[in-house]
């Protein structure tokens, strides 16, 4: 008879070649996406990134980069939605 895994172990922590994607939201106004690969499209109104095999869209109003490194994004402004598409 074959031995069921504990289902906790297929969510466990992921390889050292996986990359996190952690997205952080102060209110509707300020949002923070660690894991970002690169800025598709840069307007006012929508911000999208790359997550490497993912995109993030980012709408709203008055939206602004207020800051990016190596692969975190700080994004401001009147954010409307946040979606995520793999």
């Amino acid at each position: 008879m074959k031995k069921n895994k504990n289902p906790a172990e297929k969510h466990s922590r992921p390889s050292v070649f996986e990359r996190q994607i952690e997205i952080n939201m102060l209110g509707s106004r300020e949002i923070f996406v660690e894991g970002c690969r690169g800025i598709i499209d840069y307007r006012q109104e929508e911000i999208l990134l790359s997550l490497g095999k993912s995109v993030l869209k980012i709408t709203g109003a008055g939206l602004n980069l207020r800051g990016m490194d190596d692969e975190r994004v700080h994004i401001c402004g009147d954010i409307r939605s946040v979606e995520f598409d793999r």
